[in-house]
Order: structure tokens, then sequence, then C-alpha cells
């Protein structure tokens, strides 16, 4: 989901307000740097259902303003405040003291950067080298929009989505490029190595820029985002400052990666890789890691913590059922978890135990799991935090690494954790693993439970693994990286985990069980992740009163999303689209408005797996709803679908399409359907009319008149003008071209090209066979455009002499009769027409003829007397016996004639009897019985076919072409126009009266058909935009501290309309001062003001005076603006 997201100043000055709900740490926590411009010191893991903050000094979790860092469901709240990584042991030989701790927690023992050397020459790089700096990639670098990074942009420099500006977008888009061609390999980065040689050589395009398909190129693990940095320890001025002890030497490369589908469960974690690399000349000891969290989850004063030792998962939960900070977001509070996936590797000399390290096995050793939990509170004596900044800290630390409580006074004073915090001197058991027990029912030893009596409140937590000694690296095979095989290096990868949903405690085990999901797929070593199809690109067409989106006019993104997964079996199954209250709005609480999906005879898809509150258990639950409508790339939207209202000129409406896929039998996970990220379309949606001045030729909707003078064909076009935006000023012709490729599988095919002022824009598009028979054509210019050609063969469009298929009878069109009381009929067979017993000849038994100009109209004369009173209507044709296998029985006589009406030529026909059926008299008569007036059942089976070939004099008996051939086994090689299952009608006799049957054959889209249609493009008027100078306002004005277009607590704005491209707002005090400057260079006819000043702080309620300047109309205009701040409340005091 996607949301609307923090305005920082704003939130800066309610955090000093409101210090009770925001998330606090010590009071000398070190200051963070914050960035007016898109920054390299930091960056943000953002792609997945989590926004989390890191910094190129190692800090994460904990963003610019000093508040929540870890927001979770992504764009609502804070679950983390902050969070590091700290490691200890015995350095042996590098002088007192030898006990010593690193890393990074409210206070930062590491510094950003390299070390370049080993041992006596190791030297760490400038921290202000220009490669010192937070590295980010996405895997989809090269084909992002401004869709795609619009909330990457307003979470990066802490706007709202809908004030984020293109060229705010433009510098996340360009950073990604930049960051892809500059990824420091040589430097630790990790890569895919594509043919598996163990070097880096990508295959480099003209921008430097490594080409997946062919060969080496950056990311690990299938990932979709991936940040990697590297830091150390080696100013010991740095690391004394963080709990007094000196260096330990060690660099630390983090990878931290994730997915994008945070409506899976996959994306509900990220994880991050701790390489560490002892560039010391000396061993350390006894030596363990631990990750350390100050998870705050909404509020920071009412959390509990808890562990599962079978997870190796330490996890935060919030206290009551209730937290104000989520309740804005009208969602329970969530819960965070922290996953040892790998722990440290140790070497246990037996071949049968297998490590992970790399993502590669290594055979030999083992990785250690969590080997303990720990657990201190804010404010409490017992359990609080180590000191900062003094070597009492770091004795605290190493206690808390072995899985003792955080004593300072010694490390051989191991005061244990016991289990419900219970004094050992009354019966307390020490645990290593204290809060183990099961929060959801209450069993076992759980925080703030009947034995545990610490209230909830501002707890950290430590999951921690050891010990292990970490020698001096050695280089063993001559690469220049740290990796598996050399000493010296240690890796841990830890996952964290989110859970949210309907229930606060249940939200514990939604997190478990994508935990375990995830755990899966580690196991496989991530070589095969499951991934929802990419998210389509969305264009937005408002108007007065509806919307337009499609997403079909990006026809790389359309084979994108809709040929992916393959190598997963997830394949592209359909289209949702929702409408959500506001852009904060998780996808429970949208409106589903539409599905587009395959017609495959898949619909429903069910899900097994899934958390079900009102169950306490998991069960299946349906996921997708299709409803095989086909596929189809726009929406035409004239309704609100939350509010059941119209669509309304000047609110704001968001909307989002997404794509999902299936897979009916997975083998990793057990989702069979996985849906990509709903992405609120441009921040939101503001129905309104075109910008000043912009004149479109063609409304959106409409369509555009279609010249068929070049046509002599039955088909058909139709263009959908869907973006006036993207339309152009042209003369576009639709024309065909065939398959004559005889060895084509398609040989035969005739497809429709589209060009623009002779350039051809499409290519080898298939017709359809009816207007109405499918959306999914693409869109070009704006543009959608269908065309049909009737079916090859019998005209099944063309309307019958019922009307067009009365009842639903199948085969009512492509035929008639006239001149005589018609007395057959057509058997019920479903053939083309003349009720389903009129077939083209390549749908009965088969035929030679199955191009569309084989077909010709045909008119079959039927005789109303004997041969010798209507001779003229009576014909001669070859016999073929059913009864004998369909084999050549002779020539018979026809009570009719069949012709060609378009050339006028008189056609051969061909029959068949059946003497177990019918009889074998060598005439068609369908085994007509004069004495009772009957026909034999069926018709007696003497089915009828006619030919192209001229009938001349007749059949000739000695012509092997018919005579040698079965007419079933051989139809392929028989040039059957039509085949006819004749039946009788009513009670009509055999020659009742003379009529005529017809049978039309669809003129088919050939090459010499050329439809054509000119387009207009949108232009400008100058006289237009300067007229709409008098509609410049804003709204609302005046302002009484709140807007219904904002989406936040946190968030001011007013919003000025109908502006021109360009646009200079000088807002002035009642004193004259200017207190703010706003500029506009951008198609948007809206700006936003934040009710801030030049400073960033928040303007005083009152009168301002807003000079707005258009400098490319030469016109200004003068208002006034009233203010009145709401006042801060505060929730919680």
């Amino acid at each position: 989901m996607r949301h609307l997201f923090k305005t920082p100043l704003i939130l800066m000055i309610i955090s000093l307000l409101c210090s009770g709900l925001m998330a606090r740490g010590p009071v000398d926590r070190q200051a963070l740097r914050k960035s007016a411009a898109v920054s390299t010191s930091r960056t943000l893991s953002n792609i997945s259902n989590w926004a989390y903050w890191m910094y190129d000094n190692g800090l994460a979790g904990i963003d610019p303003t000093g508040n929540w860092g870890g927001i979770y469901p992504r764009g609502t709240m804070g679950s983390i405040y902050q969070d590091g990584f700290v490691y200890g042991g015995f350095v042996r030989g590098g002088g007192d003291p030898e006990l010593r701790v690193g890393g990074m927690t409210y206070s930062n023992g590491m510094l950003g950067g390299w070390v370049n050397g080993t041992g006596a020459s190791a030297t760490p790089v400038d921290p202000n080298d220009a490669r010192v700096r937070m590295y980010r990639i996405r895997a989809d670098w090269a084909t992002l929009g401004p869709t795609q990074v619009r909330d990457e942009a307003a979470e990066a420099f802490l706007v709202s989505s809908g004030s984020v500006t293109e060229s705010q977008i433009q510098d996340i888009i360009t950073q990604y490029k930049t960051d892809w061609i500059e990824w420091p390999v040589d430097l630790g980065a990790p890569y895919v190595d594509a043919n598996d040689n163990g070097i880096y050589d990508p295959v480099l395009d003209g921008d430097g820029a490594a080409d997946p398909t062919q060969g080496d190129y950056p990311g690990i693990a299938n990932a979709d985002q991936v940040v990697w940095q590297v830091i150390n320890d080696f100013n010991n001025t740095t690391a004394l400052d963080l709990y007094g002890s000196p260096s330990m030497g060690i660099e630390m490369q983090i990878t931290t990666w994730a997915y994008d589908q945070d409506g899976a469960d996959l994306g509900q974690i990220f994880f991050k890789k701790y390489k560490l690399i002892n560039k010391s000349a000396f061993t350390i000891d006894s030596m363990y890691v631990a990750n350390w969290a100050d998870p705050d989850v909404g509020a920071a004063g009412d959390d509990l913590v808890g562990c599962d030792t079978s997870l190796s998962l330490a996890y935060a939960y919030n206290g009551n059922a209730v937290d104000p900070n989520y309740g804005q977001f009208n969602l329970n509070p969530s819960v965070v978890g922290y996953d040892f996936f790998q722990g440290p590797i140790v070497e246990t000399g037996n071949p049968a135990d297998t490590a992970v390290f790399d993502l590669k096995k290594v055979s030999g050793f083992k990785n250690l799991p969590m080997t303990s939990f720990g657990w201190f509170a804010a404010g409490f004596n017992d359990i609080g935090d180590p000191p900062l900044h003094e070597y009492n800290g770091t004795i605290a630390w190493y206690n808390l690494l072995r899985g003792f409580i955080p004593t300072t006074n010694s490390i051989r004073d191991k005061a244990p954790y016991t289990v419900g915090n219970l004094p050992l001197s009354s019966g307390g058991v020490a645990t290593k693993f204290p809060l183990a027990g099961d929060p959801v029912t209450s069993s076992g030893d759980i925080d703030g439970g009947a034995n545990n009596t610490l209230a909830p409140g501002d707890r950290r937590m430590v999951l921690a693994s050891g010990p292990f000694s970490l020698p001096p690296w050695e280089d063993l095979n001559g690469d220049g990286q740290a990796g598996s095989g050399d000493v010296g290096v240690q890796e841990v990868v830890v996952a964290v985990v989110g859970g949210t949903g309907s229930d606060y405690l249940g939200n514990i085990n939604v997190m478990k069980g994508i935990d375990r999901t995830a755990q899966e797929l580690y196991n496989d070593l991530f070589r095969s992740v499951p991934k929802p199809p990419p998210g389509p690109v969305v264009t937005a067409v408002p108007q007065r009163n509806s919307i337009v989106l499609e997403w079909g006019s990006d026809l790389s993104a359309v084979a994108r999303t809709e040929n992916s997964g393959e190598a997963t079996g997830y394949l592209f199954e359909g289209y949702n689209i929702y409408q959500l209250p506001a852009p904060t709005s998780p996808l429970s609480e949208a409106a589903k408005v539409a599905t587009f999906d395959i017609n495959n005879g898949i619909t429903k898809i069910s899900q097994r797996g899934v958390f079900i509150p009102a169950l306490g258990d998991t069960g299946t639950v349906v996921v997708q709803s299709g409803a095989d409508a086909g596929v189809q790339r726009f929406i035409h939207l004239t309704r609100d679908y939350v509010t059941d209202n119209p669509i309304f000129p000047g609110n704001t409406y968001y909307f989002a399409v997404t794509a999902y896929n299936y897979n009916p039998n997975p083998t990793l996970i057990e989702a069979k359907s996985l849906e990509s990220s709903a992405i609120v379309i441009d921040g939101g949606i503001i129905a309104r009319d075109p910008n000043p001045g912009r004149v479109y030729g063609s409304s959106a909707f409409s369509t555009l008149d279609v010249n068929t003078d070049a046509v002599s064909s039955d088909g058909q076009v139709e263009v959908l003008v869907l973006d006036p935006n993207q339309m152009k000023s042209a003369d576009y012709q639709i024309f065909f071209t065939e398959v004559t490729d005889t060895a084509a599988a398609d040989y035969g095919s005739t497809y429709w090209n589209l060009s623009r002022d002779g350039a051809t824009v499409l290519s080898r598009q298939s017709q359809l066979a009816n207007l109405t028979d499918g959306e999914d054509q693409a869109i070009v210019d704006g543009l959608k455009v269908k065309v049909s050609g009737p079916p090859v063969g019998i005209n099944t469009l063309l309307e019958g002499p019922f009307g067009d298929d009365p009842q639903g009878l199948s085969g009512g069109n492509g035929w008639n009769w006239d001149n005589g009381d018609r007395w057959i009929s057509g058997r019920a067979a479903g053939g083309e027409t003349f009720f389903g017993g009129g077939f083209n000849g390549y749908n009965f038994f088969g035929s030679s003829l199955t191009g569309g100009t084989d077909f010709v109209d045909v008119e079959i004369r039927f005789a109303g007397d004997t041969q010798a009173n209507q001779p003229d209507r009576w014909s001669r044709g070859f016999v073929y016996r059913r009864d004998q296998s369909y084999a050549y029985a002779g020539v018979g006589d026809i009570p009719f004639t069949a012709w060609d009406t378009e050339n006028n030529q008189q056609l051969l026909v061909c029959f068949v009897e059946d003497a177990n059926n019918g009889n074998d008299n060598l005439q068609w008569d369908m085994a007509w019985n004069a004495t009772d007036g009957t026909y034999a059942a069926d018709g007696g089976r003497e089915y009828i076919f006619i030919t192209n070939i001229p009938y001349g004099t007749g059949p000739d008996p000695s012509d092997p072409f018919f005579t040698a051939k079965n007419i079933l086994n051989d139809a392929g090689e028989f040039p059957v126009l039509y085949a006819i299952w004749p039946d009788q009608r009513g009670t009509r006799p055999y020659l009742n009266e003379a009529f005529d049957l017809q049978i039309f054959a669809s003129n088919v889209n050939t090459p010499a058909d050329v439809f054509s249609f000119s387009a207009e493009g949108p232009s400008y008027s100058e006289n237009l935009a300067s007229a709409e100078v008098e509609r410049i306002n804003l709204f609302p004005n005046p302002y009484r501290g709140d807007n219904p277009q904002e989406t936040s607590k946190f968030e001011r704005k007013i919003t000025f309309t109908h502006l021109p491209e360009k646009v200079e707002i000088r807002i002035f005090n009642v004193a004259g001062q200017q207190v703010r400057l706003l500029e506009k260079n951008a198609p948007s006819q809206f700006l936003n003001w934040d009710l801030l000043n030049e400073s960033g702080l928040p303007v005083a309620s009152g009168l301002y005076i807003a000079h707005v300047d258009l400098p490319d109309l030469g016109r200004q205009k003068v208002l006034k603006v009233f203010i009145i701040q709401r006042a801060e409340i505060l929730d919680i005091f």
C-alpha cells in the first residue's frame, strides 16, 4: 500500500510538544544530518511495506528529524525508533583493555568507509572520500517512471506524496542509475555472477551500466532493491565514544535488500547482511555479535517484547489493543520482529554439517543460532540501558552478549535473566531466553504477564549469537575480497519482519507465519523468489466529472507485466482497480472497482495458511476474485466508489491499479497468487477541467470518425480517445498484411497495422471477430484502436432471416432463404449457420480452403418437383457411404443446384448416404419414405458438401481426385466451401416446393483494404490562458485549521488553483514582510503551500497577501489569504 508521508518540520514541533507520544532515546543521542536535496549520506529501504532509514556511518532505524526510522506499514506509523549492530570480544595482544565492544546504538563507534591493507599497514579511507556514501539500486531502474518512485521521493525529501515535485522524482531516478553504474563491487558490494566464474565481468551499455541480459550485474538474492555501505571502527576517538572501548580493527560491509510485494509475506520483510572483516593484526577471541533494537510500536511508552527460540526470533508488540498513533490510520498496532536467519559460522569438522555463507552452502561448518535474548527498559533501574561513552557500557554489553543482565560491575558478575523476572533468591529459574512464552495464548513467560509485573513501557531488545574466534583476515584465494574460504571474516543475516492485521496480539502469529515463509526462501538461498508481476505503468486523465485511467500505452511495461513469472510458475492472471478513501488507507479499506482477468476458467483463487483473527488460527481464504472478464488496460470512472456519489470537480480521488498472478501448484511458499503494490496514482487525482490555455482536439472517451472509402471488406474499426494529452495532430492508416510464408505457423493469417503520417507505429496486431469481443488492444498516442474482421468463411456477423440470432438459436446468422416454402432445416450440430446445421467446410470434416478470400456467397436452389418436371433445379454429385467408412460409392442425383453468386457459376456438390441409417439409392433425399411421409432420423445423415469446383458438365466418374479419395480421411484435400447436415422441416414432404437457400461469405480484410482517420493533438491558447487568470483562487480560504484534502494530522496545506504552467507566488504578512516564495514551472494547474515560512516554521494565524506573478502572460493577481492555525492538543500527557 502507499500512503501520505510526514511533513518533517511540523513533526519536529509536535515531537517537542508531545514527547510522551514520540519515540525517545537517551538524551545525548547523536544528532543526525539533514539535507534539502537527494542525499547519498543517507537513504531508505522502501520498496517493500517497510520504510527504513540508514546512514553512511552505520546508524539506522531513525529518521533525519530524530523520530521513528522504521515505518511499518509503510507510510503509516513507526514501529522502530532506532536499531543497530553490536559486537564484542577479547582483542588478544592488542593492548589494554582486551575486552572491547563496537558497533552502533544511540551513539556510534563507526565511521563511513573501507580499510586499505591489514594489520600494521591497515589504513581507513577518509570518510569524506567521494566513494564513501550510500549505494542503492533497483532491479528495474532502467524502466522507472514517476508513479513508481513518487512515494520514495516523498520519504526521501520528507514531504507528502502530493507535494513531490517532478525534479525530486527525477533526482531519485537519476540516483538509481548513478548507483547502478557506480556499484562498488571492488569494495565488496554484491553482484550476480551470471557465468559463475567468481569474477565480476559485466557487459556494459553505452552509459557504462551493466546489462543483466548479457552478463554479471549488481544485486543479491533476486532482490528488487539493494542498499550497500561499508563502515569501520578504526577511528579510536569515535570508537571510544560508544562504550569506552578502543578500536577493534573491524571493517563492516552492510547489505540491505527487500522485495517489491508489499501485499505479500515477503513484502513485510527486509534483510540486513553484516559482513565483519578483522583488518587488525590481532585475533578477537570469545567474540559475540548482536542485533540491538529500540522498538517503539506507535507510542513509545506502551510496548512489550518477547522471543521465540524455535525461530531465533525477538519481537516487540503493543501492550494494549489500541495504540493512539496507529489509531490515526485506523490500524491496530503492528508487530516487529528480528530474526537471525544466518548466524556466525563455526567449523565443526563434520562434513555432514552445512552452513550458509555468501548465500552458498559450506560443508564442515554450521551457523550458530540466536544463543541468547536480552531486554531492558527505559527508566527501569534493575535492567536499564548500558551507559554510553564509558567503559562500564562495555562490561554491560559483554554481559548482554553472553545472555546475562547488562550489569556494569564485572563480566564475572553474571547476573542471569530469570523466568518471570523472579529473583533467584525467591526461586527464580535462570534462562538465556527470558520472555519466551506465547502472548497470544497467555502461556509461559511473557512480558507484562501475571508473573512478569513490569508494566508496558519503552523497551529495548537484543538477540545475540556466539561465541566464535575472529583471527586477522587472510585473503586465501587472492581475489582481494573478503569472502567464503577466507579466515578472519564473519557474516550475519538479520531479517526485520513486520506483522499487521486485525488484532494486536494476533499480529504476533501473523508475523511468525511471515517469518516462516521467508525462512523457506532463505533455505533455498533465494534462487527462485516468487514475485508478483511488475506493477502497471498507469496514466491518469482527469476531467471535470470523470477520470480515465490507462496502462496500455507503455507497450514495454505491458510486456514486462503480462509476460512475467515463467521461471517461478507464477503467471500473469489479471488486473485489479481500487479506490482508497485516503492515500494512507490499507487495501482492506479500499473499494475494488473492477477486475480484468484472462478468460481462462480461473476466477476465485484461494490461499492456505492465512491467519484468521476470528479463528485465532490460519485457514484458507479467497485472495483473488476474477470473472474471466478478459484483459482490459483502461477504465472510465464516473463514480466515487467510496462514497457512492458522482465524480465532483475539485475533489481528489485515490486510485490504484495492481497486477496479480497465479500458480496452481506452488512449491516454496503457500501463496498461489501474488499482487503488485497498490501505488496511489499521482499521489491523488483531482477531477478538473484542462489546464488553463490547454485545448484538446478531442475529449477523453470520445471516438474518432473513420474513413472507409478505400475499404471493400466487412471489417470494422473503432478509435477510442483515452488520453487527449498524448494525441498527435496526424493522419493515420490501418492497413493489412497477410502471412504468405507456407512454413510459418500462422500461414494465411491476416494482421492489421497502424501508421502515423506514413510511419508504422503498430504492427502484426490480431483482428477481433467482433468489436465487442475484447478490450486488450495496445494504446498509441492516447488512442485505442480496435479492428474487427469478419470470421473466415460464413459471415456470422450478418443478421439472419429471424433477426440477429433470435432466442439464442445457434447459427441464426449468415444465411437466408426466399422464393418458396423451405422444406429442409439444419440439424442443431454446432455449426456456424442454418440453425447449427451449416458449417464452414474446414470446421466439419475438413477442407483445403482456409483463407479469407477462398470463400464466396453461395445460393442453393432446391427443386419442388421431380427431375423430369424441374430439370434446371436438379444436378449430379459424387456420393460417399458413411456405412462404408466414407468410401466413394458412385455418382447420384441431387434435387438442387449450388451457385457461386459472386461469379454466377454453378458449383460441384458431393453428398453422403448411409444404408444403416437411411438408404443407398444414389439420390439425395434424406431417406424419404413416400408411403408414410417420413424421413430417416437425423436426415439420414445425408451430409451435403459444396465445393468451389465449377460444375461444368457435371461429375466425372473417371476423375480419381474424387473417386480415389475418402471424404473423411482425405477431407483436407477436398476444396469444400460449406457443409450442411440437413434435417426435415416440420412435416413438409420431400420436394414440397421450390425455394432458394443462401449462405453468405465474409468479406474479410485484405491488403487491398485501408481504413483511415485523422487526429488533432492538444494546443495552447494564450487568450484562453489569460482569460483563466480571473479564475485563479485558493482553497480553502479561509483556512480554519483543516483542509479536506489533508490526509494526515501532520499535514497542513492550502492549494492555489487554475494556474498556468509558469508562476511565482510571493506571500506577505500584513507588515509587508515576505514570508514565503512559491514557484512552479510544471504543467499542473495546482500549487500547494504547506503553511510554512522560508525558515520551515509554521506561519502564525492571521491575514496574508499572495502576489501571483504570471511571467509568460505578463499578468498578476493579488489574493487575500486568511489562516487560522489549529491548536495542538496532546493525546497523552
